[in-house]
């Protein structure tokens, strides 16, 4: 009797578990889902190869991970992601130490947003003369930029969530 009982809470727990990752990865696809809706309403299916640019995601991918590195901060920055993701306990010392790490993450998405764009204008300058470089060279620029506030869309939303869970615990 004793261990059906226990084999029931088991069950129940990993469907929680579970369900509570779902909703999570369900909400991540929707966010995305809905973000290439918008594109190709305006541009069409087709347009949404003009959104995808590899220099500027990895603009923004390198600058963020290596300074997170530099700053000692990548494992607590990817904890983060893991205490958004699953339903794992934390110590509230790790919940802090995480909580610090991804608002560094966000500081620096904005700023390398920032040097994407610095570096897509110089680019832009530097082809002056050539005015079929012009618009590639913008899109560079400015895809940097959208690329750093997407991912701080992601950012904040985990932030929020490990913030929830220090307020609640002190309480």
């Amino acid at each position: 009797m004793r261990t059906k009982c226990v084999t029931i809470l088991l069950e129940r727990s990993i469907q929680m578990k579970v369900g509570f990752t779902m909703k999570r990865i369900i909400a991540i696809c929707l966010l995305v889902f809905i973000l290439m809706l918008g594109v190709s309403l305006d541009t069409g299916i087709s347009g949404l190869i003009a959104y995808w640019n590899i220099p500027s995601l990895l603009v923004v991918g390198i600058i963020v991970i290596s300074m997170l590195m530099l700053s000692d901060n990548i494992s607590d920055f990817f904890r983060g992601f893991n205490i958004v993701m699953t339903d794992k306990a934390y110590t509230t010392k790790e919940l802090k130490a995480s909580h610090n790490a991804i608002d560094t993450g966000i500081k620096l998405t904005y700023l390398s947003g920032i040097v994407g764009l610095i570096i897509g204008m110089i680019g832009l300058l530097s082809r002056l003369d050539d005015p079929s470089a012009i618009g590639p060279a913008l899109a560079v620029a400015m895809l940097t930029v959208l690329y750093a506030a997407l991912i701080n869309i992601i950012l904040y939303a985990s932030r929020a969530k490990i913030k929830k869970e220090l307020i609640y615990r002190k309480k």
